[in-house]
């Protein structure tokens, strides 16, 4: 018998395209790519620069939520959150698909997802 894989080309896909400026000079651009599994990201952030580093100091963090969720900050660092999905609070601020948050000098965020989001957080200095 004719065992064939699924046709993915009906699937859409999105691509985020992200750049950060590096904190060293003369390194040669690459690309990378790895798949996080759902179960790493759900109801928690999953650190993206473990897998793909960057030369900067900054973390990616990528999350789905589908329950409320707190995150410790340093307010030292400045933070900007991009909202992949989804929709909810955050830090009593309501977010939907395509928002984003520039957040500076706060301690934790807190997250109240009303549905299911999938949330990327830049940790920056």
């Amino acid at each position: 018998s004719d065992v064939c894989s699924s046709d993915l080309t009906d699937i859409p896909n999105r691509y985020l395209q992200l750049w950060i400026r590096p904190n060293v000079q003369d390194v040669d651009p690459h690309w990378s790519y790895h798949q996080f599994a759902r179960a790493d990201k759900l109801n928690n952030f999953c650190n993206i620069t473990e897998k793909l580093p960057i030369n900067a100091d900054a973390r990616l963090l990528a999350g789905i939520f589908a329950q409320d969720y707190v995150f410790e900050l340093d307010n030292n660092r400045r933070y900007y959150m991009y909202t992949v999905t989804g929709s909810g609070r955050m830090s009593g601020f309501g977010y939907q698909e395509g928002d984003g948050f520039a957040i500076e000098q706060e301690s934790a965020i807190t997250i109240n997802p009303s549905s299911e989001s999938e949330i990327i957080l830049f940790d920056l200095r």
